[in-house]
């Protein structure tokens, strides 16, 4: 019987440990406003993974999951637009 050598992660793939999982900002560095909007990403995903696990369980229907993702989806686009606004577009729009 021959045996299976098992890869090394950061030797055989090439993976360095300053380059992995590594999250960047958008525009650079981190602020108040990038944190604040990271945590609400998160919270939008967990919200959606729970959303998910009950439409999978047949605890809501697939229709109402999507109605509640995509209610979910549009306030976060909300608070994408009031932290980082579209420079040349007005409030109004």
């Amino acid at each position: 019987m021959s045996s299976i050598e098992q890869p090394q992660l950061n030797e055989d793939l090439n993976i360095t440990t300053d380059t992995t999982l590594a999250p960047t900002a958008p525009g650079g560095g981190w602020n108040d406003h990038n944190l604040d909007f990271d945590e609400i990403i998160q919270e939008f995903g967990a919200k959606v993974g729970i959303i998910c696990a009950l439409e999978h369980g047949q605890k809501i229907a697939p229709k109402e999951a999507y109605r509640q993702i995509k209610s979910l989806f549009k306030q976060l686009k909300t608070v994408k637009r009031s932290v980082y606004p579209r420079p040349g577009i007005s409030e109004a729009s």
